[in-house]
């Protein structure tokens, strides 16, 4: 499991001990998030399943960097600890998302200026704000991981014990309803207003593994079913019934337990990969099969092609850590 793909994976979980049922959950979120997108605005009501997807992407890295940092720490002396977050952070981070985000910045800036015609316009930069994000808005979310698991680390340092987490819990809720307002009322700029959505996502995943370990799990369910309620009344809005419904997905994953196997784990590693490469290839299908094909099919149709060419690159020596 050495790929980009494997990055909400724990590194010490062993094969027998991982979840087969969030390999299944990551596979069928890259997929949402591939028919948000595609079908956008011509069905925006079934484009909407792009919050579960997003949501889940965020719940679960957040969920398994906890874990990844717990097994960090277990494997390694006790005074070695200081060492062993610093290594967890400089390698399974920044050597997971930094050089996959550069690399598919790249990649897309060539893209774009072949089809601009016009090289030395990967050069201009209009907006300061742009280099959080990348050339598509897509690749927000390496940047924004790589810099909320800073903030993983520091949570799973502090809230060490049952009562902190549950302390933990009540201030992010209240941090969450703040920024899901800020989320909803378009008063942040990209990418700052999708990590006011995914944010409180990130800080539920981070708050139920700590709670796992230390008892006091269920503070982070009831709060963070609590802050969704707060904005349900709200009939324009969609995504708190969609995060809701995510919260009911997530819990039954931990709960349905699958065993484990090699078809799971490959298609789990595609998730991230899938999520990367999509646009790419959307615009491959539009080009050649034009834009009144069916939405539904042609987000079928980019799906499996992105499957596909993350199943060949991971093959790929180099390129295989940058998906």
């Amino acid at each position: 499991m050495s790929s980009f793909a494997d990055n909400v994976q724990t590194q010490a979980t062993t094969y027998e001990d991982r979840l087969a049922s969030f390999d299944l959950l990551r596979f069928l979120a890259s997929f949402g998030i591939v028919w948000a997108h595609t079908l956008g605005a011509s069905r925006p009501l079934l484009a909407s399943v792009g919050y579960e997807a997003l949501s889940l992407f965020c719940i679960l890295i957040a969920y398994f960097s906890v874990k990844s940092v717990q097994g960090s720490k277990r494997s390694s002396n006790p005074g070695k600890n200081p060492q062993t977050s610093r290594t967890w952070l400089l390698h399974l981070r920044v050597g997971r998302l930094a050089i996959p985000w550069l690399f598919w910045c790249a990649f897309y800036l060539l893209v774009t200026a072949m089809i601009a015609g016009d090289f030395w316009s990967i050069f201009i930069i209009e907006d300061p704000l742009s280099l959080l994000v990348g050339p598509l808005v897509h690749l927000w979310f390496l940047p924004f991981a790589l810099i909320a698991s800073g903030g993983v680390l520091i949570l799973t340092r502090r809230l060490n014990t049952s009562r902190r987490v549950a302390v933990g819990s009540v201030i992010s809720a209240i941090v969450s309803v703040a920024l899901y307002r800020v989320h909803d009322l378009g008063l942040a700029p990209v990418p700052f207003a999708q990590w006011a959505f995914a944010i409180p996502c990130f800080l539920f995943g981070t708050l139920v593994a700590l709670g796992e370990r230390h008892g006091s799990e269920a503070y982070a369910w009831v709060l963070f079913v609590l802050v969704c309620l707060v904005f349900l009344p709200n009939e324009e809005l969609l995504w708190p019934v969609h995060l809701l419904i995510t919260v009911m997905i997530f819990g039954a994953a931990k709960v349905v337990r699958i065993s484990s196997n090699a078809a799971l784990v490959q298609l789990g590693s595609l998730a991230m990969g899938i999520y990367l490469i999509h646009p790419f290839f959307m615009a491959v299908v539009f080009k050649f099969l034009g834009t009144e094909m069916d939405p539904i099919l042609t987000a079928i149709a980019v799906f499996a092609l992105s499957a596909i060419a993350i199943q060949v690159m991971q093959r790929l020596p180099g390129i295989k850590r940058v998906v």
